[in-house]
């Protein structure tokens, strides 16, 4: 009733990078208000966060206002081994280092308690999928800000699901749904790898290294950030140097042997 999904065979050169690749064409979502925050928004994954005002001061209300939003998507699933040899590699264990400090230097200023910490691996899912969000809303007919991510990160979890719902009974139309077949993605990345390759604001912005709370590389508005109500990191923790080679950090792109196939780009 609430969820259905469709799994495509993946192609040869692709079961280097990603394990699934899956069409979900019904999913649900609910939306629960927990409380307000003004200036800074909450951080999904922080255990507590007392910027958040509660609803209520009292404690004998037993629930909170939710909408239901129908909706569809895309998951995909990183391959698990080619991130751990990727990640063992000495340049991405260096920078990766940076963005955990970083990160957790950030959390420290806002007074949240994190147990998952983030390396390269998430910085590399979250860019990645604000890259093919960006390509999906020009083929699928929704805005950006309509196409939000959700990142499963962790020991266990690599993977990410980008889906788009309407609080209508019937869901979406389907538009986003169509883009998960192998052929497509295939397209929507060669498309997402060549627009990361180059920014308009390079040289700075393909210079940019996490330092301090700034816990952003090689990102900005005009190639990796989307709407912060689409994000669920507020555009933190982006670098496209680990998705694309750019120039000087060529050995830290993941997808750096699939982009010179599909770009026909040479490395």
């Amino acid at each position: 009733k609430h969820f259905k999904a469709e799994e495509d065979v993946l192609s040869g050169y692709l079961k280097k990078y990603f394990s699934r690749i899956i069409r979900v064409t019904r999913l649900r979502e609910v939306r629960v208000l927990l409380g307000f925050t003004r200036v800074d928004a909450p951080d999904p994954d922080a255990d507590e966060q007392p910027n958040i005002v509660k609803l209520s001061k009292g404690k004998q209300e037993r629930w909170l206002p939710a909408a239901e939003v129908n909706g569809e998507g895309i998951f995909i699933e990183f391959n698990k081994s080619a991130l751990k040899k990727w990640l063992a590699t000495d340049t991405v264990k260096a920078i990766s280092q940076k963005y955990a400090d970083s990160y957790q230097e950030f959390c420290n200023s806002k007074g949240w308690t994190v147990t998952v910490k983030r390396d390269a691996v998430y910085v590399l899912m979250h860019t990645f999928a604000h890259l093919m969000i960006k390509q999906m809303s020009m083929s699928s007919g929704y805005s950006s800000s309509a196409i939000r991510e959700r990142i499963y990160f962790g020991d266990t979890m690599s993977g990410i699901l980008l889906y788009t719902g309407s609080s209508d009974k019937e869901g979406s139309l389907g538009g986003l749904v169509e883009l998960g077949t192998i052929e497509q993605m295939t397209s929507l990345m060669r498309d997402a790898f060549q627009e990361a390759l180059v920014c308009t604001n390079d040289p700075e912005c393909m210079n940019t290294l996490p330092a301090g709370k700034n816990s952003n590389g090689a990102a900005c508005h005009s190639c990796c950030m989307i709407s912060e109500t689409a994000c669920e990191n507020g555009n933190r923790m982006l670098d496209r140097g680990l998705v694309v080679p750019i120039p000087g950090r060529e050995e830290s792109a993941y997808f750096k042997e699939l982009v010179s196939e599909l770009c026909q780009v040479e490395i």
